[in-house]
């Protein structure tokens, strides 16, 4: 396969770290890169506690400490931002052979992109050496301009050495996955694709085998060839990928030098001249940057002591995190209470809560409160400077703390303490807009409601929103503990199909989390859902796996926890008995003993449904074939409870039980409740998908649900504009439910269609069916049905849906207020609105307190009175989501978000996108977040994100068009409404996409120009004959015009310049001026390469009277402009002017280049190299260093072949006091 694809010239690349390991480049490997981390970690703590050594010694990387959690570990318990810089220093100066190869197989034209996760610019600098185009993808704006770009790709997913903010490193970076301008891309790119893996190991996969979004194309015959060094295995998730698609992926055992040298690439052609570059110069250039890091003042070796603490704790030696914890707080205690110490405190205290000591817990949480003080103390009185930065640390900070400490009052089981202290973390956090935080503290708060309510659905919810926001941010760790935690629930509910979709979720999570208490929480969910499944045998091999494997001698929390529960769920099975005995002499108080004659598992509880104990009992007996029916019960209750996400679990457990009972007389139910979940969550196409199963069914008892599928297809096509098909439907749905004889269904059924009708502005159409509907039924024996049916029909055809009302109500009072605020009446507004509210809140209706809240919420946003609108709308939020109001939920989210972004607080409107997103993900869909989705898109266009921007512009785009009929129906108390909406975002959206669109447009070249390119091309590679015996065969043309003449002279001065024959090239370039009399452009620029000329000739005055002539001219382009100027400044440079009036003349030709190119980096660049060269003629060192980083960050940005040459110019790097 790989042949045919070069043979084809249709292969991809997908570059990992093992292609930049060898020399000369000799960058350390990502396990070396982590092993310094750890080793200098613990170096630190041996430095503060000699004897520590012993404790510390076994921290390595390895099974129990994946090299995939170091810098997550280390970056989220201290480092934070500080860390990423130290990635910068993983680049080198040379590239190898890999490097130089993947260029020549470019050049060939056999591989058109180049995937990498690499940081380093070895690619492209292997591509500036070769002369080689090459269009570097790395920010987000990059993946939007690049589709239409010709010439070879280089896709750097995890960002760039050159600049750090592009960085992905850490577990929880990549856990969120690649941004959705990078998938989409990238899908594109390997579409119909040969993709060659390379130094790639697969263990990025682990978040997710799609990471690298290969799987569609895989799924359309594309293939694989995946490079693996001989004698190595294949990574675990590189097998998977094998075992799913087969033949489509194909491993080689090979070197790359061999395969390389294979395809005709010998590495005699690019033998590198620093050859002898040590192997080990990389990693000690490294290890000192991360002592430096360890060394500086916000990590120290007491934070190193704290890290230590954390890991042992973590990978499960206990006793040795607490020795060490004992013996680093009698330090402390000599110390004194001291600010800097705050995450010891708090690494101490949690080592301590974890091992059931809590009288040491609670003493170092003072300790860490403490410190927070004394800190918030010197913030107020001035006494230390106070930056956002560093306030925002110190409210993240005391989020933490607050939570820990709430964690050890629910330790205590005192719940209202532990609920106080979550709801201080949450008031922190989201002040700090800590997001990570804030899923665990929602994780957190969410258990004490379970405790309290003992509501396992509602419990079931809030953590799904905790889950999806988790997702969003990448919290490896808490969503591992939010999805074991639904695990449990619904194991008790007796809902495994999910339950084992959960696991199945989060065992590739397993890999990067380092706390082996969490994964034997995991196992033990695994065989009580084997127990109860009736795997007894099974379930006996997996507790002595987890036993052998984790479990200590030692008597501590967690491993009692699970030995406890091992007899619970294993105490009925005989052949357990000698494991359990075992267990039970491991645990040193005599309070588990082993109860006799016990015939089934401890763990069938008494408080839930009797339709749920049925399905427990017959799960647990095998009785698959029952199962069905009681699920049928279940869900019928949640539809009626319009409970989306609860409806969706359930069922999917119906449906898995359908097809484990090959029951076909449940199946139809079962797709069809399964697609009214998906529909209310808005996930149109699969809900639509599952309906069309249903309606292709043919068993007469599916009539009702085949009846009423078609029904909702209907209205789903409704609501996309489309009457035809959806009459069509309709008409099928109504004859199955008269066939089905139940006349209650087929009302229900019509009339929700006429609704959608209605809100579509389709009255004649609904009037039309409610007539029909009369007829199909006896009217006498269903009159209070008749009776609404003629009023709805009245109600239809006088347009008119509202009842009339008491104008002395809250209801007209408000009606009134929003009519005279809307008229300019604002007073009159506010008046009435509070009335309303005042009179509202007498009756008890607190619906209308909710309206009221959010219309003052709305006058506030529009007089711009944005903390106030905040407060109100928030207040709306609270009575909807207690009234379970979820549409408006997310119409409060969205006014809260738009509140946020009009007062410029971007970060917090879209912190409250994404609570409105988790929301709608476990409450159900709702228009409303058409104005979550716009928020977001402004939101990210004012921070310059225009990748995000354009994404969520085009998601409203989408939902808008789905919601056609909303527009005509749009209510004028949300504001901005949805006309609104549509009309700024139609207007956006445009702007984006040409944006976008306009930079990526690039002409066509005739067979002339493109042998004039090839020319430059020879030229600049110094292959000077070759230049010009094209140049003569291109004479030789007959009907050459007097432009294409003039081009040939010019690039024949040119390549006379390379060739540093000045003479020669002036020469040349007089004729091509000669030549270009007429078309001005070329003109101009034939001048500034002779004013060039004639200086490098040792002319400069005559280059500079040149220039200055040519300047006067008028209507010279910008860019021809550009060139004159900047050469004129530069030969003025030359002259080494030192008084005032030449410093100003230089510098105002240089301040009009800067306005030339400001959207032309190169350009921009090299102008700023100028600007850096006339401040050292003058002396002043600190800009010449301003205008230095300046440019390497353009030339950077661009691949430029100048970068080279200025950061490899030592002299100018010692002046600059540069490294």
């Amino acid at each position: 396969m790989l042949k045919k694809a070069i043979e084809e010239k249709n292969l991809i690349i997908v570059a990992g770290a093992g292609i930049s390991a060898a020399p000369p480049s000799n960058l350390p490997s990502w396990w070396e890169f982590n092993k310094l981390i750890v080793d200098e970690i613990k170096s630190q703590t041996i430095r503060l506690l000699p004897e520590s050594d012993p404790l510390v010694k076994p921290i390595e990387i390895g099974d129990m400490l994946p090299v995939e959690c170091v810098s997550d570990f280390f970056v989220n318990s201290i480092a934070g931002e500080s860390y990423f810089p130290l990635l910068t220093l993983l680049n080198s100066a040379q590239p190898n052979f890999n490097h130089r190869s993947i260029v020549e197989l470019a050049k060939r034209g056999i591989v058109s992109s180049i995937v990498t996760t690499n940081f380093d610019t070895l690619i492209e600098k292997a591509f500036r050496d070769a002369v080689v185009p090459l269009n570097i993808i790395v920010t987000e704006d990059d993946y939007n301009e690049c589709m239409n770009k010709t010439g070879c790709k280089l896709f750097k997913i995890h960002g760039s050495a050159t600049n750090y903010d592009t960085l992905i490193d850490t577990t929880s970076q990549k856990l969120k996955g690649l941004s959705k301008s990078k998938r989409i891309v990238l899908k594109n790119i390997v579409e119909g694709k040969h993709v060659l893996f390379m130094g790639f190991s697969g263990a990025d996969l682990s978040f997710d085998l799609d990471y690298i979004p290969i799987e569609d194309a895989l799924s359309n015959k594309s293939n694989i060839t995946w490079v693996i060094r001989p004698g190595s295995t294949p990574h675990r998730n590189v097998l998977k990928l094998k075992e799913k698609y087969g033949d489509n992926i194909q491993f080689l055992q090979t070197e790359l030098t061999d395969l390389f040298k294979q395809l005709h690439i010998e590495s005699d052609e690019f033998q590198a001249v620093n050859n002898n570059i040590k192997e080990h110069d990389a990693s000690k250039i490294i290890a000192s940057s991360i002592s430096s890091l360890m060394n500086s003042t916000h990590i120290t070796e007491n934070g190193c002591v704290a890290l230590c603490i954390g890991l042992l704790n973590r990978i499960g030696l206990r006793e040795n995190a607490r020795k060490l914890g004992s013996m680093y707080e009698a330090t402390l205690k000599r110390k004194g209470v001291n600010p800097i110490d705050l995450p010891s405190y708090s690494t101490i205290a949690i080592c301590a809560l974890e091992n059931g000591d809590l009288k040491t817990a609670q003493e170092n949480f003072n300790n860490a409160l403490g410190c927070l003080q004394f800190m918030e103390v010197l913030h107020k009185s001035g006494e230390i400077s106070v930056s956002p930065a560093a306030s925002k640390e110190l409210l993240s900070n005391s989020a933490t703390i607050w939570n820990n400490i709430g964690i050890y009052y629910m330790a205590k089981n005192e719940l209202e303490q532990a609920q106080r202290a979550f709801c201080k973390a949450k008031e922190h956090a989201q002040k700090a807009i800590k997001i990570s935080t804030l899923v665990t503290v929602y994780f957190n708060l969410a258990r004490i409601n379970y405790k309290q309510s003992d509501d396992a659905d509602n419990f079931i919810n809030e953590l799904g929103q905790a889950e999806v926001l988790a997702k969003q941010e990448g919290c490896a760790e808490i969503l591992f503990d939010i999805v074991c935690e639904q695990c449990k629930v619904l194991l008790s509910l007796g809902e495994y199909y999910v339950v084992q979709q959960k696991l199945n979720e989060i065992a590739l999570l397993e890999h990067v989390i380092v706390n082996t208490s969490k994964r034997i929480v995991k196992e033990l969910i695994n065989v009580e859902l084997l127990v109860r499944r009736g795997n007894n045998a099974d379930a006996l091999d997996c507790a002595k796996k987890v036993a052998d494997q984790y479990l200590k001698k030692e008597n501590d929390m967690q491993a009692k926890a699970f030995k406890t529960n091992m007899v619970k769920l294993l105490i009925h099975y005989e052949k357990a008995h000698a494991f359990l005995s075992q267990l039970v002499k491991e645990i040193k108080e005599e309070d588990i003993s082993l109860p006799k004659d016990i015939k089934y598992p401890l763990i069938f509880g008494d408080t839930i449904d009797t339709w749920r104990k049925n399905i427990i009992w017959l799960e647990y007996t095998g009785s698959y074939s029952e199962i069905p029916r009681y699920f049928s019960v279940g869900s019928r209750k949640y539809l009626a409870q319009n409970e989306p996400r609860r409806l969706k679990d359930l069922s999917e457990c119906f449906l898995d039980s359908c097809e484990r009972a090959k029951d076909s007389l449940y199946m139809p139910e079962a797709l069809y409740n399964l697609g009214c979940a998906e529909l209310m969550l808005g996930n149109i196409e699969v809900a639509f998908g599952l309906f069309e199963q249903v309606t292709q069914l043919k068993e007469k008892a599916s009539d009702i649900y085949r009846g009423w599928a078609n029904i909702e297809i209907a209205n789903i096509l409704l609501k996309q504009g489309n009457q035809p098909s959806a009459a069509d439907y309709y008409q099928k749905g109504k004859e199955l439910l008269k066939m089905s004889g139940n006349v209650e269904q087929l009302i229900y059924a019509v009339v929700a269609h006429c609704n959608e009708l209605v809100k579509n502005n389709n009255h004649k159409q609904a009037i039309e069916y409610a007539y029909d509907l009369l007829t199909c039924f006896e009217n006498s024996l269903y009159i209070e049905h008749s009776e609404n049916i003629h009023k709805m029909i009245e109600r239809w055809k006088n347009c008119d849906e509202e009842a009339t009302i008491d104008e002395e109500s809250p209801q007209a009072i408000a009606t009134k207020a929003l009519s005279a605020y809307s008229n300019g009446d604002r007073e009159s507004g506010y008046t009435g609105i509070n009335t309303a509210l005042e009179r509202y809140k007498e009756a008890e209706d607190y619906a209308g307190v909710g309206r009221c809240y959010n219309n003052l919420g709305s006058f506030c946003l529009q007089d711009k009175k944005f903390d106030d609108a905040i407060e109100y709308f928030n207040k709306s939020l609270d009575i909807k989501i207690e009234l379970k109001d979820n549409d408006g939920a997310v119409a409060q989210m969205a006014s809260i978000a738009h509140a946020y972004f009009q007062n410029g607080d971007y970060e917090n409107a879209l912190l409250k996108v994404k609570q409105a997103e988790a929301f709608i993900e476990s409450n159900g869909y709702s228009n409303n977040i058409i104005g979550v989705y716009f928020a977001a898109g402004l939101a990210y266009i004012k921070i310059n994100k225009l990748a995000d921007a354009l994404i969520y512009m085009r998601l409203t785009k989408q939902r808008i068009e789905f919601e056609k009929g909303s527009l005509e129906k749009d209510s004028f108390e949300r504001y901005p409404s949805l006309k609104e909406i549509k009309q700024m975002n139609d207007e956006i959206l445009k702007s984006l996409e040409l944006h976008f669109a306009e930079k990526s447009k690039e002409p066509e070249l005739t067979e002339f120009l493109r042998n004039i390119k090839e020319c430059n091309r020879l030229s600049q590679r110094g292959e000077f004959e070759k230049c010009h015996g094209l140049l003569d065969n291109l004479l030789k043309q007959k009907s050459l015009n007097r432009l294409e003449l003039g081009q040939i002279e010019g690039t024949r001065a040119n390549a006379y310049m390379n060739n540093n024959d000045f003479t020669k090239a002036i020469e040349h370039y007089k004729k091509a001026i000669e030549l270009f009399d007429g078309f001005e452009y070329y003109k101009i620029t034939a001048i500034h390469h002779l004013t060039v000329a004639l200086a490098n000739d040792g002319r400069e005055d005559e280059s500079i009277a040149l220039s200055k002539e040519t300047l006067k001219k008028e209507n010279i382009l910008p860019e021809n402009r550009l060139f004159l100027l900047q050469g004129l400044a530069n030969r003025l440079i030359n002259k080494n002017p030192s008084d005032e009036k030449s410093f100003e003349e230089i510098k105002m030709l240089l301040d009009e280049c800067i306005e030339i190119t400001e959207s032309a980096l190169e350009e921009n660049g090299i102008v700023h190299v100028t600007l850096m060269n006339l401040y050292i003629n003058y002396n002043n060192k600190e800009l010449a260093k301003k205008h230095y980083i300046i440019a390497k960050e353009k030339f950077v940005k661009t691949n430029s072949r100048y970068l080279d040459l200025l950061t490899n110019n030592k002299e100018l790097l010692d002046y600059l006091d540069l490294p």
